[in-house]
């Protein structure tokens, strides 16, 4: 799962590296799902390609709770409905990789239980930026993840522009 987790950022990480900054904004925030009844830190990235259409990509690790972890990586495009000076509202559809795993420590018997997985499924949504100052937006998002993990997801944060 760790070797996932690094390909996966380094394939994000040479995405954004290859294309021009112009319209690149990147940040951090958190998120709530659902299904693992937990919030979760997230680092996110939005690379404008024109006035209508955006590329977000999103990683974020869930709380550990009742000897469960999730994180989840999702990568969607965006159609900006409403396209203000100040404030972007858009519709999301994208991929979606949710890689879980529980443990149950030794119990009496000396026998360790546990188990991990990957789930891949469809994203569907919406959000909205709005931007405060020259470089900074707040943003918040609502999505549904169609998968055997399937969730709903609520998120928000901060994006700065990077130029």
């Amino acid at each position: 799962m760790k070797n996932s987790i690094i390909t996966i950022f380094t394939i994000v990480l040479l995405t954004f590296g290859v294309v021009n900054a112009q319209g690149l904004k990147a940040g951090a925030g958190i998120s709530y799902g659902n299904e693992i009844n937990n919030i979760g830190l997230r680092a996110d990235g939005v690379y404008s390609i024109n006035k209508d259409f955006s590329i977000g990509a999103t990683a974020t690790y869930y709380l550990k709770k009742d000897n469960l972890s999730w994180f989840v990586v999702d990568a969607n495009a965006q159609y900006n409905f409403v396209k203000q000076e100040d404030l972007t509202v858009y519709g999301l559809a994208g991929l979606n990789m949710t890689f879980w795993s529980w443990d149950f420590p030794e119990n009496d018997y000396g026998i360790d239980l546990g188990g991990s997985g990957t789930d891949t499924g469809i994203n569907i949504g919406a959000g909205a930026r709005k931007k405060i100052g020259n470089k900074l937006e707040l943003f918040g998002e609502a999505k549904y993840v169609l998968s055997g993990a399937g969730f709903f997801s609520l998120g928000a944060g901060v994006l700065f522009t990077i130029n």
